[in-house]
């Protein structure tokens, strides 16, 4: 299992919840995903996406899908914060 770690400095003022949950559920519904969280400092709008993906093949066809624009996702968060992106091999689960 790999993790896809997306540090936000700051997310859109105006970002509309109905648009986050619509990421949430394209990227819950790309094979290989084994799950995720997007945490928020109200506070700073600093954020941080983390995914869970079976494997480097799942991810990949995830973030096609995503650069096609093929459902909801439209990149207007990444381009707006311009996140810093990691990739990591999951050691343990618990």
């Amino acid at each position: 299992m790999i993790a896809r770690i997306g540090e936000h400095n700051q997310l859109p003022d105006d970002l509309d919840p109905g648009y986050a949950n619509a990421i949430r559920a394209f990227l819950a519904a790309r094979p290989g995903f084994c799950g995720g969280y997007h945490l928020v400092e109200p506070e700073t709008g600093h954020a941080l996406s983390l995914t869970l993906w079976q494997d480097a093949g799942s991810l990949a066809a995830a973030e096609t899908a995503m650069a096609e624009r093929s459902g909801p996702a439209d990149g207007r968060i990444s381009r707006h914060s311009n996140p810093r992106v990691r990739i990591a091999q999951v050691a343990a689960v618990f």
